[in-house]
């Protein structure tokens, strides 16, 4: 166990997170503290050292279910202790490369002192956490989209299908981290305006105003109607969660070619999302439906035949085309999850 815990550098975790001391000279004490170590440090690369849902209020994508108590007995009776510990992390080429890569800038800061190399390596020691966090054997039809590199990625039976650019929240209306799938697709949404963004931004426009928006007050909610104005463009993937988080359409085209998208009040816009409407749907077997829809010109759902996950993730450091790309801490987010691994400035 300490040969173990001594070589896990590749992983990003400080050692002491596991074993920090001396052990106590009572034989059953230090059996029960070696056991405590072994399960929090089989767990920290099982499921993540630290718990998501603490570090953020929000946090709903899904995370593996490891029973790591039962692991660990039959590890030791093997044993194949390191060989058991060598199977928890996730066992992708991403988070192979991203290790390597850690492991490149830790040594850099510790023969150079470079404070450059400690700060990437602290980068992607954040993001081999974020990976812990995640579900090893994810949807093979499921849709990805990384908010800190305002980027969609669609699988399809395994395999990717399609990439794209999104626009995500902005900082204080940033987009949560939320696994929820798309149920529907909806042809020319209204708007349903939220209370939040009405009192912030539009509670001392006058009728005029509403008119040229296409917009009037139903209930006594704002609502915009279906038209070129529409905030929600053309389409609304529409996603069942608590939190009013959707994929949509938008008519403003332009910033898709924005190097920085966090310009949204927390949905994701998509890129050409009607194209990518139609690609869903000629997958899902409703084209022929959703084509329907666009012709009614007025609000029309259209259920998919099987719902398509979506996970809406937090992604400073990534792979992309084969190498490790490292993208800006817009949200600020990364210096929970470092502190919690016990990176402290």
């Amino acid at each position: 166990l300490f040969e173990i815990i001594a070589s896990d550098a590749k992983h990003g975790h400080n050692g002491d997170l596991f074993l920090k001391g001396e052990l106590p000279e009572d034989s059953g004490q230090r059996d029960a503290a070696l056991t405590t170590a072994a399960l929090r440090y089989a767990s920290a690369l099982a499921r993540g050292y630290s718990d998501p849902k603490k570090l953020r209020k929000i946090y709903t994508v899904p995370r593996p279910k490891a029973d790591v108590v039962p692991g660990l007995s039959k590890a030791i009776e093997d044993g194949k202790l390191a060989d058991w510990y060598a199977s928890l992390a996730p066992q992708t080429d991403e988070y192979r490369m991203m290790a390597q890569e850690f492991v490149r800038y830790a040594r850099l800061n510790g023969s150079r002192g470079s404070e450059a190399a400690g700060d990437r390596a602290r980068h992607l020691a954040v993001n081999l956490e974020r990976l812990r966090w995640l579900d090893r054997d994810p949807p093979a039809t499921r849709i990805d989209v990384n908010t800190a590199s305002a980027t969609l990625e669609y699988w399809r039976n395994g395999k990717p299908r399609d990439r794209r650019n999104v626009v995500v929240g902005e900082p204080d209306w940033e987009t949560p981290q939320l696994g929820s799938p798309i149920l529907q697709l909806v042809a020319h949404p209204y708007w349903r305006v939220p209370d939040s963004i009405f009192e912030d931004e539009l509670a001392d426009k006058g009728p005029a105003y509403f008119a040229e928006q296409n917009m009037e007050f139903r209930d006594g909610k704002l609502v915009q109607l279906p038209g070129p104005k529409n905030a929600l463009g053309v389409v609304k993937f529409d996603m069942r969660n608590d939190n009013a988080i959707y994929l949509h359409d938008t008519p403003a085209k332009a910033l898709f070619g924005l190097p920085d998208r966090h310009r949204s009040h927390g949905c994701v816009r998509v890129q050409d999302a009607l194209g990518f409407a139609l690609l869903l749907a000629h997958d899902d077997g409703t084209l022929i439906d959703f084509q329907e829809a666009l012709m009614e010109g007025d609000e029309t759902f259209v259920k998919l035949k099987q719902e398509i996950p979506v996970r809406l993730m937090y992604r400073t450091a990534f792979l992309d085309d084969g190498q490790v790309r490292l993208v800006d801490d817009i949200y600020g987010w990364d210096n929970d999850v470092a502190y919690a691994l016990g990176y402290v400035r």
